[in-house]
């Protein structure tokens, strides 16, 4: 990952981790569009399903948000 500013640019790799827990093909450019991408996925889990297991996967996506600058 390579972050100048609130300007991101992600690897290979962490676009394909980005797409399999957003399901959003288009990277996110800045931080704030990768927090917000994950905060969606996270509101997404918890609303299908209040499970133990959901709310571990919440706490997994919220965990990946990037501080901001």
């Amino acid at each position: 990952m390579i972050r100048l500013g609130d300007k991101l640019r992600l690897s290979d790799r962490e676009r394909h981790a980005f797409r399999v827990m957003t399901d959003r093909a288009a990277p996110p450019k800045t931080v704030a569009e990768y927090n917000a991408a994950l905060q969606v996925a996270a509101d997404a889990v918890r609303d299908k399903d209040t499970s133990a297991e959901s709310r571990l996967l919440q706490a997994v996506l919220l965990g990946e948000c990037l501080q901001q600058e």
